[in-house]
């Protein structure tokens, strides 16, 4: 699971490196990583990852995948000390697309980071998400929103659809946003399922 990130990473350099060596860029392009939430973070690449998006010259997109923190999610204010380290987990990956007009990132939720499908996993995502979008105003970066299950749709280029799901929803054995008491566009799978039929 720990070899996952950088296998992901050199797959996306080597695209990227064989992208760049055509003769035409292409309108958009999309790199993805997730599962970061293992041993201690990569810098060293997340480092190299940021030189290839500042030599991007049209627009991208950078999506991670999920578990994006820590084995339990974003901590409550009362653990300073796990908070901090979480935090500046995330602000790592922010930090990818920071200063780049060119470039956006979307964070789409994993179990890990609904406190590992422990008790308190719908506040744990929910922190995580404002803390993100405090970090990225106005973008609407993590997806889907408030813990709902999606599918959620963001058109990141005239012809690159995210179609965003809260997987962890359908499986959490604690609390979740579902009828009667959500605010959520889908309220049951069956709602789910109509609607990513739709999408697809």
């Amino acid at each position: 699971m720990q070899k996952l990130f950088p296998t992901l990473l050199a797959a996306f350099c080597l695209i990227y490196t064989t992208i760049s060596a055509q003769t035409s860029a292409p309108a958009h392009t999309v790199f993805l990583l997730g599962n970061t939430t293992q041993g201690e973070l990569p810098t060293a690449r997340l480092q190299l990852l940021r030189q290839v998006l500042e030599q991007q010259k049209t627009p991208f997109t950078v999506v991670h995948l999920g578990d994006i923190v820590g084995n339990e999610g974003l901590a409550s204010k009362k653990d300073t000390a796990l908070s901090q380290q979480e935090k500046g987990r995330a602000d790592a990956f922010i930090n990818l697309v920071k200063g780049l007009p060119l470039g956006k990132i979307y964070f789409v939720p994993g179990d890990k980071d609904w406190a590992n499908s422990g008790r308190d996993g719908l506040k744990a995502v929910r922190r995580l998400e404002k803390y993100i979008e405090k970090a990225l105003p106005g973008q609407n970066a993590f997806v889907p929103t408030n813990g709902c299950p999606g599918p959620e749709v963001v058109d990141v280029a005239p012809l690159v659809r995210l179609v965003a799901l809260n997987t962890p929803w359908f499986t959490h054995p604690y609390d979740r946003p579902e009828a009667p008491d959500t605010d959520c566009k889908t309220l049951t799978k069956e709602e789910f399922r109509e609607q990513l039929q739709d999408i697809v």
